[in-house]
């Protein structure tokens, strides 16, 4: 049986209800990428029904609309060589409905055919929405937005309402791009990323982007050379469960969030879970500023720093120059810390500024500076764990038989303190600060 594509012009499409009248009928045969292209090329809008295409590659220029029949319309991939992505938009002004998407995983080769690509090819595109999609099975990413080699970035981009399920890389990569929004995405079964924003071109701008509504494995802002900036990470959550393609990345990503050369990021409402080593980590190169002005709010972390490492700790401060931190909330296994710097020359700037969190178990932090305020430290194996110059506590709750060691509270002052501990020798040490009270 046939399917068919039916073609509006964009007047005619809006005027089509009432008058039903049809101004190009393709017939389309099993293999539809001739016709579809062709279909692109003679009208701004055409509108798909539901069906399975066989296609091998769609490219998409400027002022196009594609209405389709929501995931029903669905277009399965051809097997094919490297970089040869379903759906190639190269223009701008361009309004993709709902589709399905279905590649080639196990048969295809290396990580570039995406579903979709949005691809700056020499001079900037812009507007562009990518209404849902359900990406299967896909031998690179669910969407990749960025450029060619010769340059230009995309401008006002949205894509929304999208379904991953089993992709060899990413959910969704952003290399380059100005005012990006990526919201409501369900990743499920990914090599590397559900979210990986990474500044391929060093030269090209990579900012302005909202991440929103998002559940799936690690998300990842890395600046190589050039900063990631001015991004917001809002109602995540981040588990590791849902990673690993069918066939496996060579790669195994180890941690839940992770920041390089970033500058002004914003998260609310975030909940990091299952990772092997870290939930939270900066990576710096040789060349990378110190990560800094990071906020996070309203984070949920468990059950993260799963396998014994040499850091045994949920968020790594090696890397950040201050980490901003209110409404935590995290449950520690034994023997792991919260916070984890170092006592290497020259690191003094790890600082995390925390308030209004709740801890229970494992050691509070290590090797850095804390500036914490309206703290529940419950149940804790451990306190401080030589804390830098200029960590202060005030207005907080603590409960530890270990207040801390090592360093005997040589550079940690308290305010407003009530302590709770078995251990009468650290009673008396912390007498000495006036504004303790122990509490039986």
């Amino acid at each position: 049986m046939k399917n068919t594509i039916i073609i509006f012009t964009l007047a005619a499409f809006y005027f089509s209800c009432k008058t039903s009248k049809i101004l190009g009928i393709y017939e389309i045969e099993k293999y539809n990428s001739y016709e579809i292209s062709r279909a692109l090329e003679l009208y701004d809008t055409i509108y798909i029904p539901a069906g399975e295409y066989l296609v091998d590659q769609i490219v998409i220029r400027d002022n196009k609309v594609i209405l389709t029949s929501g995931l029903g319309t669905k277009f399965k991939q051809r097997p094919q060589s490297e970089i040869t992505s379903v759906i190639l938009i190269k223009g701008s002004n361009v309004i993709i409905d709902p589709l399905t998407i279905e590649g080639n995983i196990s048969k295809d080769k290396g990580e570039w055919n995406h579903a979709i690509a949005i691809m700056a090819d020499g001079s900037n595109i812009s507007n562009i929405l990518i209404k849902g999609l359900s990406a299967k099975d896909i031998r690179g990413d669910g969407v990749y937005i960025g450029n060619t080699i010769k340059g230009g970035y995309p401008i006002r981009v949205t894509v929304e309402n999208v379904i991953v399920e089993n992709c060899f890389r990413n959910g969704i990569s952003v290399v380059s791009g100005d005012q990006i929004r990526i919201k409501n995405i369900n990743v499920n079964k990914v090599g590397l990323y559900a979210i990986d924003i990474e500044s391929d071109p060093i030269d090209i701008p990579l900012q302005n982007i909202v991440i929103e509504n998002v559940v799936g494995p690690t998300i990842g802002l890395i600046g190589y050379k050039r900063e990631v900036k001015n991004v917001e990470i809002l109602n995540v959550i981040i588990d590791r469960k849902l990673g690993g393609s069918i066939p496996s990345y060579p790669i195994n990503l180890k941690d839940g969030l992770i920041f390089r050369n970033v500058n002004n990021i914003y998260c609310n409402t975030v909940v990091i879970k299952n990772f092997e080593r870290f939930a939270i980590n900066p990576v710096v190169e040789s060349y990378d500023k110190m990560v800094d002005n990071v906020i996070i709010k309203n984070i949920t972390l468990f059950n993260n720093s799963i396998i014994p490492n040499e850091y045994n700790a949920y968020i790594n401060l090696m890397g950040f120059k201050t980490l901003n931190v209110e409404g935590l909330d995290a449950r520690l296994q034994t023997g792991k810390s919260l916070f984890l710097g170092n006592d290497k020359p020259g690191r003094e700037e790890q600082i995390v500024k925390i308030n209004n969190s709740k801890i229970r178990g494992g050691t509070f932090a290590r090797y850095c500076t804390v500036i914490g305020d309206s703290l529940n430290l419950d149940n804790m194996e451990n306190v401080f764990q030589r804390v830098h110059v200029g960590s202060v506590v005030t207005n907080s709750s603590i409960k530890t038989n270990i207040f801390e060691s090592n360093s005997g509270n040589l550079f940690l002052k308290l305010n407003n303190i009530e302590y709770r501990s078995g251990n009468a020798d650290i009673k008396r040490d912390l007498t000495k600060q006036n504004s303790v009270k122990l509490i039986k």
